[in-house]
């Protein structure tokens, strides 16, 4: 903001002025008094109370030359309400309870080049004088029927837009100059076959999600320079030949959602500049050889959502400069060759969810594509040769079909392929030469098949390979060899009924950054299983039978920075077991059994900031088990049983900024149970069934939870020396009074939650009165 007005509803942003929320003639002059009106050329009002626009509220604005007046109260539009800003060029009323517009509502605006008026509850039905007017929006205005003269003498009017009305009749339109006509949005179910003879410039016609069945065959003959044409969401059953016979600028033509069941012959003929044809989600059960004729410019073809079953040979034939075709949800059952005949420069062909069970040999010979979706249809196996010669292929979704085996080199895929999609198949082995020559293949997605071996060298050649997905499947062990040649992998997921892990089970995963092995049946793992995986920095082992974790199972994890090992059935932890994990800095056990931990359990660790252990039977922890963690900053001991807390346990500790201690059994909160490291910032000791508090000196304690507990008392003394509080929770506790002198040690409390408690609502207001700078939530 330029400068800073006295007026909070006004803002001045160089040459525009924004008034909001003025509600009267006189708090509209205050507000632009502070203001030089002489210079500003915008003028915003928003969100007014005021009813009535008298003609000279903008007497002073000389050199405006736009005017907004959005979600406002203005019931009344009088004679001449714009005209003393002779320069006026923009004008923009947009959701007004307008309910009278003077019939020289918009007299004098000589100089107007846009107007829009929208949502409203009137509409300006004579607009006398906009002599010089290019765009004219009344969208959205229930506007059921267009008077005669409502558009006389708008002689430059370039756009015209009258979408989501009410118009069921269009008459005859004679404007000399208009290039763009939006109807789109009404109710329109027929149109006179000489509604647009007086639009011999226009350009685009929107007639989208109207209720249109039928078109005269001559309808649009006059629009000889229209290029984009919208039919879309219609009722449109059948187009006679020759509609769009005279339209040779023609570029777009959108049919799509209406009820379509055949194209008539030569409908398309004579559209030389057509370049996008859409006749997605109709109901067309047959293409006729000759139906799309010669269209040489045509680019893209959607006819997604219609009920082909088969596609005639060539029938694109006539648009060697197609390079887009969809054919999507269709009921196509097989591809035989010839069907995409001279379609050279094809590049995305989409033949997902279709029921094609079949794949001719040479269906796909001199296509240019780089894309080819075959996702969820019917194929239980492919040729070996399907998709020889397409040098140029790099993603190809086979997925949601019914293979159940991989060969030839990916059925005869080239080396230019870099994405490959075959999961929810049912293959249940892959072959030393499944993916034979896939030199450039950079994502595998193998997901939600019956895999259950993997042969050694199975990858050799996907040496770039960057991401592969085998989850859900059926693999019960990792064989040492198995991933050989994944040299670029840097992510993998194994999930299922993976028993075993051989050593050196993962070698050749040179580049593996993240592995997460989930929902797994193994419950112990090897020695040297992780061998050779010196740049993973990410490893989780989640929700498995994992039991027991021995000392040199991560040995060679050396540059590991997180390890998820929550959600297991660990019972036992080997001694010093992440000793070799000195970069490590978040490790989480939770969810496990885990009843004691050694006491050199976590040696090593000299760079852990979060250490997780809630959710296991930790009821006693050994005196010095963090010794050698002096980097944690967070630690989570909930839900744990624990009854308290040796004196030096966390003396170690002294970067440790949140403690989590909920759920445990705290009977009684003081000295001898809680012994506390000094650094601390955040404690939460929620449903301890704490009954007594009574907290040492922590004086960098900002943030202390004690709900859901048992606390019946609370006193000047039992917080003291908590100098840095700023919030305090003590919901849901049985506190029956709450002292007024509690909070004077507290100079930065900011927040108490006293909800739950069974307090007087005489108490809580007057300490409320006793401590005005602090927010009380109950």
């Amino acid at each position: 903001m330029d400068s800073a007005l006295k007026n909070r509803n006004v803002e001045l942003f160089g040459s525009l002025l924004c008034c909001q929320g003025i509600h009267s003639a006189e708090s509209f002059k205050e507000a632009i008094a502070e203001t030089s009106a002489k210079k500003i050329e915008e003028l915003r009002l928003q969100d007014s109370t005021i009813e009535y626009l008298a003609p000279s509220w903008f007497a002073e604005f000389s050199a405006l030359t736009k005017l907004s007046i959005t979600s406002s109260a203005v019931k009344t539009i009088p004679s001449s309400a714009f005209a003393i800003p002779s320069d006026l060029q923009e004008l923009h009323v947009d959701n007004c309870a307008i309910a009278h517009i003077d019939n020289e509502g918009f007299s004098g605006l000589c100089q107007l080049k846009r107007l829009l008026f929208t949502n409203c509850t009137s509409y300006p039905l004579r607009l006398h004088g906009l002599t010089s007017l290019e765009i004219l929006d009344l969208s959205s205005n229930s506007i059921d029927r267009i008077e005669p003269g409502t558009f006389d003498h708008l002689d430059r009017l370039r756009v015209l837009i009258l979408s989501r009305n009410k118009l069921i009749h269009i008459p005859k339109l004679i404007f000399e100059h208009l290039t763009s006509l939006h109807l789109d949005r009404n109710h329109i179910e027929s149109l006179d076959p000489e509604v647009f003879l007086g639009l011999p410039h226009l350009e685009v016609l929107r007639l989208e999600n109207n209720s249109l069945v039928e078109l005269h065959r001559e309808l649009l003959n006059p629009l000889l320079s229209l290029a984009s044409l919208n039919l879309s969401g219609n009722s449109l059953r059948y187009l006679h030949q020759g509609t769009f016979a005279q339209l040779l600028n023609l570029s777009d033509l959108n049919l799509s959602n209406n009820e379509l069941t055949s194209i008539p012959k030569g409908l398309f003929d004579n559209l030389p500049r057509l370049t996008s044809l859409d006749l997605a989600f109709n109901q067309i059960k047959q293409l006729e050889t000759d139906t799309f004729g010669c269209i040489p410019r045509l680019e893209s073809v959607n006819l997604e959502g219609n009920r082909l079953r088969q596609l005639p040979a060539a029938i694109f034939s006539g648009s060697p400069a197609m390079t887009r075709l969809d054919l999507n949800s269709n009921q196509i059952e097989a591809i035989n060759r010839g069907a995409f005949q001279e379609l050279s420069n094809l590049d995305e062909l989409f033949l997902n969810k279709n029921r094609i069970s079949h794949i001719e040999a040479g269906s796909f010979q001199g296509l240019g594509l780089s894309s080819i979706d075959l996702g969820e249809n019917c194929l239980h196996s492919i040729h070996l040769a399907a998709f020889r010669g397409l040098n140029s292929l790099s993603t190809l979704d086979l997925a949601g079909n019914r293979i159940g085996a991989v060969a030839g080199g990916l059925f005869g895929c080239p080396g230019s392929l870099r994405k490959a999609n075959l999961s929810g198949n049912e293959i249940s082995a892959l072959g030393g030469d499944c993916f034979d020559n896939l030199t450039g293949l950079n994502v595998l997605d193998l997901s939600d098949n019956h895999l259950t071996r993997v042969e050694s060298g199975a990858f050799r050649h996907l040496n770039k390979l960057t991401t592969l997905h085998l989850t859900d499947n059926s693999i019960s062990r990792i064989s040492r060899g198995m991933f050989l040649g994944l040299t670029s992998l840097t992510a993998l997921h194994l999930d299922g009924p993976l028993e075993s892990i051989e050593a050196e089970g993962f070698k050749g995963l040179d580049s593996l950054q993240r592995l997460t092995l989930s929902s797994c049946l193994f419950e112990c793992l090897p020695i040297a299983c992780f061998s050779n995986l010196e740049m993973i920095s990410e490893l989780a082992i989640t929700q498995t039978k994992l039991k027991t974790l021995r000392t040199g199972v991560l040995a060679s994890l050396a540059n590991l920075l997180e390890l998820d090992l929550s959600r297991n059935d660990l019972v036992e932890l080997g001694d010093e077991v992440f000793r070799d994990l000195g970069r490590l800095r978040r490790l989480s056990l939770e969810d496990n059994g885990l009843a004691t931990l050694p006491r050199a359990v976590f040696r090593g660790l000299t760079s852990l900031g979060s250490l997780n252990l809630s959710r296991n039977r930790l009821q006693v922890i050994e005196g010095d088990v963090f010794a050698e963690t002096p980097a944690v900053t967070f630690l989570n001991l909930s839900c744990n049983g624990i009854v308290g807390l040796s004196s030096g346990m966390l003396a170690s500790l002294q970067m440790l900024r949140n403690l989590v201690l909920d759920e445990n059994c705290f009977a009684t909160l003081g000295a001898d149970t809680l012994s506390l490291p000094l650094s601390l910032e955040c404690l939460s000791l929620e449903s301890c069934k704490i009954s007594d508090v009574a907290l040492a000196h922590l004086p960098s304690l900002s943030e202390l939870n004690l709900n859901n507990n048992e606390i019946r008392h609370v006193n000047s003394d039992s917080l003291a020396g908590l100098v840095s509080l700023r919030i305090l929770n003590l919901e849901n506790n049985s506190i029956t009074c709450i002292p007024r002198d509690f909070l004077t040690n507290f100079r930065y409390l900011e927040e108490v939650h006293l909800g739950g408690n069974p307090l007087s609502a005489s108490d809580v207001d007057a300490i409320k009165v006793m401590y005005k700078n602090v927010l009380f939530i109950s």
